[in-house]
């Protein structure tokens, strides 16, 4: 499988993309059988040797996910939907923006019309920066024993390169859930809000994430 950027690879002066070879498909109970309707020459000589068996565009939306908490990149990621005739094998994939060769990654199996999970590596044209500003301790106070901390940070995001285009960002941040009564965790303000909605609560409630998903174009820093 080859993941590339179609649009720069049909740019003047780019070679000409392959020619796809229509496979027919046979399914049959669990198996499935791809069938090239051509003849195709191996050469025997005891090394492995690949042959085209179909080309299938997927229509690719990435995002860049991020965790400033725990890395200060973006990592570039999607989620396709397999529209083959066929189930995705799992394996190795070449990953190609334009004619530039990115890197390798492993592709889990896919049925028909389930989403493909691509994660495709960090991108160095998005740069992270998380801050701490405030840490302040109040209490306890002469008659009572409660204490209130108070830690306030600041993410800061940047699309620095013009390569990267504009791009979608999202932002992880972990917030901790407290199993003791006694203590309560309260997130009192955040700007821009972070993204609500029933996926997002369950989230947020059973896990302690806190997501914002923001257009970034180059140039662009907050």
């Amino acid at each position: 499988m080859e993941l590339a950027d179609k649009d720069a690879a049909n740019a003047p002066g780019s070679p000409a993309p392959a020619l796809a070879v229509d496979a027919e498909v046979f399914a049959s109970g669990l198996a499935t059988q791809l069938r090239v309707p051509r003849a195709e020459s191996v050469p025997a000589d005891n090394r492995p040797h690949r042959v085209r068996v179909a080309e299938v565009p997927f229509k690719l939306e990435p995002i860049h996910v991020t965790v400033p908490r725990l890395a200060t990149r973006a990592f570039v990621q999607a989620k396709p939907k397999n529209t083959a005739a066929f189930p995705v094998l799992g394996g190795v994939a070449q990953v190609f923006v334009g004619n530039d060769f990115v890197g390798k990654i492993n592709v889990p199996e896919t049925p028909i019309g389930e989403p493909l999970e691509l994660a495709l590596g960090a991108d160095p044209g998005i740069t992270i920066e998380r801050r701490q500003e405030k840490a302040d301790r109040e209490g306890p106070g002469f008659l009572g024993s409660r204490v209130r901390y108070t830690y306030q940070y600041r993410i800061t995001v940047k699309n620095v390169s013009a390569a990267t285009g504009p791009a979608t960002v999202e932002v992880v941040e972990p917030i901790p859930i407290s199993r003791d009564d006694r203590i309560k965790v309260e997130v009192t303000s955040c700007e821009p809000p972070f993204l609500r909605g029933a996926k997002e609560d369950r989230e947020r409630e059973s896990q302690g994430f806190l997501r914002w998903r923001l257009p970034w174009r180059p140039g662009r820093s907050g």
